[in-house]
């Protein structure tokens, strides 16, 4: 069986075909000739790649008509440039949508985000259910993964076997460069500041192993929260920070203060002429607790995420074995 993955020199796509690899299966994948294969190790050798991205059609139906299933993991988080943002997260997978409608695949697992769904207002679990509403406790990102989403439902209602998943925060070694992955190299310089809200958070192999169980399921046309555990903030630097040996934070950083830092941003990249790094929406994201119901993950899939404490000593080990820190 062939397996067609974008995104998989990222932190999720790797775990993803470095599990899909152990289980026997054929990986086909494309990257920029300027990625770096790090986070795939030995199994990058493995891999059958082609140098393209989501808007090499061509290459996309080609590729896409001689595998099995395909897994689309590639995206843009970043909301510094909004418009390549949109261009990625929507157009781009629109292009798979369509390629795989035109080819004879099994199925679609499509990436999407809990940014995607809908916001509660009284403190209760957000699940796949929760109605989404424009306005502005929604960012960008959230925007540009909805829409995507909308792509792969038009795919399904033109009779595309698709499973949409949408992660919490993923914890995961990394590049310590991006994403989520910038999260064990900022907590291990030991700040003394914590951020006030909280979240979902979703361990990279059980978010790998959830996305392989969807797969090779039969259920097709549904969408699902991956997260694992709500945690604020502070349990999570905390957590993070005794496991490294750092000091843990004990000051609340206020929104009035992160609104401040927000604001020298904005300025800063006017005369700069540069992206924006600190936006209004990621203070208020900042700021807010947000609480993710995974039970239909786990029925469905009759599935058991990682324990906390073990995803958080797994983490902090390989991190400390990757910077070599004893």
């Amino acid at each position: 069986m062939k397996v067609f993955i974008t995104g998989a020199t990222g932190l999720i796509g790797s775990e993803i075909a470095k599990q899909l690899i152990t289980k026997g299966y054929d990986i086909v994948a494309i990257r920029r000739a300027s990625s770096s294969l790090t986070l795939l190790s030995d199994a990058a050798s493995m891999i059958e790649w082609h140098t393209a991205d989501l808007f090499d059609t061509e290459v996309l139906y080609e590729l896409i008509g001689g595998v099995d299933y395909v897994i689309h993991c590639a995206g843009v988080i970043s909301e510094g440039n909004v418009d390549q943002m949109y261009n990625v997260n929507v157009d781009g997978t629109a292009n798979i949508v369509n390629a795989c409608i035109a080819s004879d695949i099994k199925k679609l697992v499509h990436f999407s985000s809990i940014s995607a769904l809908g916001k509660s207002k009284n403190g209760s679990l957000v699940s796949e259910t929760t109605k989404w509403e424009d306005g502005p406790q929604n960012s960008k990102y959230g925007e540009s993964k909805m829409l995507g989403e909308r792509e792969v439902w038009r795919g399904i209602a033109e009779d595309l076997s698709a499973v949409i998943l949408n992660p919490s925060v993923v914890l995961g070694v990394g590049d310590g460069q991006s994403g989520s992955s910038v999260i064990l190299p900022l907590i291990a310089q030991g700040p003394k500041r914590y951020l006030e809200g909280g979240t979902g958070f979703v361990d990279v192999v059980d978010v790998a192993a959830l996305a392989i169980a969807a797969m090779e399921s039969d259920i097709v046309a549904k969408r699902y929260v991956v997260s694992g555990y709500n945690k604020s903030f502070r349990e999570l630097m905390t957590d993070v920070a005794t496991s490294l040996g750092v000091d843990a934070p004990v000051i609340p950083m206020k929104k009035i203060f992160l609104n401040i830092m927000s604001n020298l941003d904005a300025i800063a990249s006017f005369v700069l002429r540069r992206e924006r790094k600190f936006t209004k929406t990621m203070v208020m994201q900042a700021t807010r607790t947000m609480v993710y119901d995974n039970a239909l993950s786990k029925f469905d899939f009759n599935f058991s995420y990682t324990p906390w404490e073990e995803t958080i000593e797994r983490l902090c080990k390989d991190y400390k074995s990757n910077n070599n820190i004893k």
